[in-house]
């Protein structure tokens, strides 16, 4: 009678080949997801900012309180605030902007305070701010503010 021999399952090196190919996969997969992740907040934060002088325009059309309100700004903040400036503002509120530098702006006139008239939402100033990515220095996006006190991004 003969006996045959019949290997059933997998070796080692077969197991350590398939993880090895499933490793390399993954390791490629997130870093395509990790880098559209980054585009992506950086769009986020920009919507963002629109959004934070949307809500205070608004405020200030509203007559909240009777009262304008304004935004201040720095390279990493903008705080909204109720009154004719930020120094004597009420209700400040604080956003801080992650991965996001205002670069710079251009604002007339100059001023880190931008004021909402109460009940037109018109400002005291026009001009441009440029946003930048802290991740990636090729990223930036000019906002435009028009005396209407709309903001959008420059196309």
């Amino acid at each position: 009678m003969r006996f045959e021999s019949f290997k059933k399952g997998f070796s080692l090196l077969e197991i350590i080949i398939v993880i090895g190919i499933f490793a390399v996969l993954i390791s490629v997969a997130s870093t395509s997801l990790f880098n559209v992740n980054k585009n992506q907040g950086f769009e986020v934060n920009t919507l963002n900012v629109i959004s934070i002088f949307n809500e205070v325009r608004s405020l200030a059309m509203s007559s909240q309180d009777f009262s304008n309100y304004g935004v201040h700004l720095t390279t990493t903040s903008i705080t909204s605030f109720e009154g004719d400036s930020f120094d004597i503002g009420i209700n400040k509120k604080e956003y801080l902007i992650p991965s996001i530098a205002i670069f710079s702006y251009n604002i007339f006139p100059t001023s880190n305070d931008i004021i909402f008239n109460k009940v037109t939402g018109e400002t005291n100033a026009t001009g441009t701010l440029t946003l930048a990515s802290t991740q990636d220095t090729s990223k930036e996006d000019i906002l435009n503010l028009y005396k209407t006190g709309v903001l959008e991004i420059q196309k």
